[in-house]
């Protein structure tokens, strides 16, 4: 009986050598996990955020959660060959979010310590700015604001304290003004945008079955006009006018 017992024993104790063996084989033939976040960062780019290794079938895997500016994925890989098996994108990444007008106003007063009073919102190559004007106790200030972030692109005096010159910006109204002045019809935009270290607005202007474009100098008032016929044949040469 005794005998039997030791069998017994020796045989449980060499199974679970054996299976103590083979755990170590498995292991050695897997990648390791540094060297597998490692290797799909260097692929995909991002972060590793969970990393869980399991099965899939008969095969050792790594279920790999990722992090870039894509948004999230889920990314199984066998942990022998490192082989992507799966990829799935999980949530799409947010849009950053835009600076509201008003966020825009407190960025330019903090910036100037003064008054906000004129701000417009133009897009420029696909990105949106902010072009500010703020009175403060030396003059006016004129500030363009990254529309994505709140970065602040230029800061310049436009004009000292008790000047009346060409150096202030005129309010967007005046501007429609102007450009309806010289153009009779219904606008329908009008943009503020940076030319040459200048200011001027873009008045799009639906006149019948054409299309006017009046630039109006942002300081001086003066204006030039493009057309734009509903053929695209008929345009006339820019015209050159005097605010009254």
């Amino acid at each position: 009986m005794k005998k039997k017992i030791g069998w017994t024993a020796g045989l449980a104790v060499a199974l679970i050598m054996l299976s103590g063996l083979a755990i170590a084989v498995w292991h050695d033939e897997r990648i390791s996990k540094s060297e597998m976040e490692k290797q799909i960062s260097a692929q995909y780019g991002g972060k590793v955020v969970s990393f869980d290794p399991g099965q899939k079938g008969e095969r050792d895997v790594y279920t790999i959660g990722l992090a870039n500016q894509q948004g999230s994925y889920r990314i199984i890989v066998d942990a022998e060959t490192g082989d992507v098996m799966h990829l799935s994108k999980v949530k799409a990444a947010s849009r950053p979010s835009m600076l509201t007008v008003k966020q825009a106003e407190e960025i330019a007063a903090e910036e100037t310590g003064g008054t906000v009073k004129q701000i417009s919102r133009i897009t420029e190559k696909g990105t949106i700015f902010y072009t500010v004007q703020a009175e403060t106790n030396k003059g006016l200030v004129s500030l363009k604001i990254d529309g994505r972030n709140g970065t602040i692109i230029e800061n310049k005096r436009t004009a000292a304290r008790g000047d009346s010159g060409p150096n202030t910006i005129i309010a967007e109204e005046k501007a429609k003004k102007i450009a309806l002045d010289q153009i009779k019809g219904d606008v329908t935009d009008i943009e503020l945008d940076e030319n040459e270290d200048q200011y001027e607005y873009q008045v799009t202007i639906k006149a019948g079955s054409d299309t006017a474009y009046v630039y109006v100098n942002a300081y001086s008032g003066k204006t030039y006009v493009s057309w734009e016929s509903e053929d695209e044949e008929d345009e006339d040469e820019p015209d050159e006018h005097e605010e009254e």
